[in-house]
């Protein structure tokens, strides 16, 4: 192959992201030592047909950025998700070593009064073991 041919494969592997970061969305991760602030909130009480907030709060580090947050419906049961983004870089760079937190909020409506369930689907930090938290929601 021509020196020619090689540095155009090159240049269009670049332009196409082949050698750019590898980006992976992966289930946040949420520490549940006490640190002074919440990681997980989730009101006691909630109004039928009217929507609430959960907030969690999931760690990552210098190669990571915050993702999505799935949320999952069914009757007085919701499943909350948090989402983030793992970046593994190709080119040998290293991730800087500091701790950063990403704010995820899902909306949550219950269908019926009585005892609602939320449910955080997460991975424990820093053992990255997958755990689901339960909360209890009193619906009126």
């Amino acid at each position: 192959m021509t020196p020619h041919r090689l540095l155009v494969l090159g240049l269009a592997a670049t332009a196409c992201g082949l050698l750019g970061p590898i980006e992976n969305r992966v289930v946040g991760r949420v520490e549940l030592r006490d640190r002074g602030e919440p990681s997980i909130v989730v009101p006691d009480l909630a109004m039928v047909g009217r929507p609430f907030t959960v907030t969690v709060l999931t760690a990552g580090g210098g190669c990571s950025r915050q993702g999505d947050t799935e949320v999952v419906i069914d009757s007085n049961t919701a499943i909350v998700t948090p989402f983030d983004i793992e970046i593994i870089p190709r080119d040998g760079t290293v991730c800087p070593g500091f701790l950063v937190f990403y704010e995820h909020v899902g909306e949550v409506e219950m269908a019926i009064e009585g005892e609602g369930v939320v449910v955080i689907r997460a991975r424990d930090f820093p053992s990255d073991t997958a755990i689901e938290l339960r909360h209890t929601v009193t619906v009126f």
